[in-house]
């Protein structure tokens, strides 16, 4: 199909019907998994033994001359790979002609390049961050516990998964991931909406975010919504989207501002300077260019005793 031309700085209507993009605006796996910055491609993950949580009897006598000993652990058997992602996007020569300002044919396939990238990282980090085979602290909703369900307990269930993590990290949980359709359940449902209103009007998404920050005395900002979405057709059939985070909820602990010295459900590994790059190279046809996109990460879940899942909480 041949696009309309433009003049300048001018916006046809017919044409801004033809050029849309649905784009995800709401990627959360850089939110959910603090940040390092690495200088080598692979490296190991130290991890310090819980000997210091221990009870010894370490009171010294007067002629008490021997030595009070702990046993001290320090383990490097979790690893991070940091893996290249690329993309290219083909821009024939007689598109990049077609198209006249404000749109830029390089421009634009390097957003759609790098959506698909990051998209795909938002993938595989839902897939292992809401797999009851990764995190092994978890419980499976069906029926009438699943929250469309009034008599359901999303609150006690949050609970049981908060006591979980503070049972065998000796931290709070301090954020918090809801799949959309979840989250617009939450809403309706007496354990939230009951405690602000005296007729059926729906709870806002604001007020239930801090109703559930205060409820687990978490910051309202680590309140997580997965809300991008992804094509589940084949390709040329009828286009058919899902959600990426799926119906469930994880509650965790995250290290705050990347500290080293505490327990985190895992981390973001990047490689100084190297994370992102774009490139324009001739296609081989020399009729036209590619915009080349590359995104090199490791995303590590190495903790799961920081996490619980609740998994399918609606249906």
């Amino acid at each position: 199909m041949a696009f309309p031309r433009l003049s300048t700085g001018r916006l046809d209507k017919q044409v801004t019907s033809i050029l849309k993009i649905y784009k995800n605006d709401d990627f959360i796996a850089d939110k959910i998994l603090p940040s390092f910055v690495v200088t080598a491609e692979a490296g190991r993950i130290p991890s310090m033994g819980n000997s210091h949580l221990r009870l010894y009897d370490n009171r010294r006598a007067l002629w008490d001359e021997s030595s009070h000993r702990m046993d001290f652990t320090y383990s490097n058997s979790d690893a991070y790979q940091i893996e290249y992602y690329d993309v290219d996007v083909y821009m024939p020569d007689r598109l990049q002609k077609q198209i006249e300002a404000p749109f830029n044919v390089r421009r634009d396939a390097g957003i759609v390049g790098m959506q698909n990238l990051m998209l795909e990282r938002e993938a595989l980090l839902a897939a292992a961050f809401t797999s009851t085979s990764v995190l092994t602290k978890y419980v499976t909703l069906t029926g009438t516990d699943q929250y469309a369900d009034p008599s359901s307990t999303p609150l006690l269930d949050m609970e049981t998964g908060r006591t979980s993590v503070y049972s065998l990290t000796g931290k709070e949980v301090n954020a918090i991931m809801i799949g959309r359709k979840v989250f617009n359940t939450l809403k309706d449902h007496p354990d939230f909406a009951n405690k602000v209103r005296s007729s059926g009007e729906r709870l806002s998404a604001s007020g239930l975010k801090s109703m559930i920050a205060d409820y687990l005395e978490i910051p309202v900002e680590n309140i997580f919504i997965g809300k991008s979405i992804k094509i589940t057709s084949a390709e040329g059939q009828t286009e058919t989207k899902s959600i990426v985070w799926g119906n469930d909820i994880v509650l965790f602990r995250k290290a705050v501002d990347s500290a080293i010295y505490e327990p985190s459900v895992g981390y973001s590994f990047k490689l100084a300077g190297d994370n992102i790059r774009s490139s324009t190279r001739r296609h081989a046809t020399d009729k036209g260019d590619l915009q080349c996109t590359e995104f090199a990460y490791d995303d590590v879940i190495n903790d799961v005793n920081a996490a619980y899942l609740i998994k399918d909480a609606v249906a």
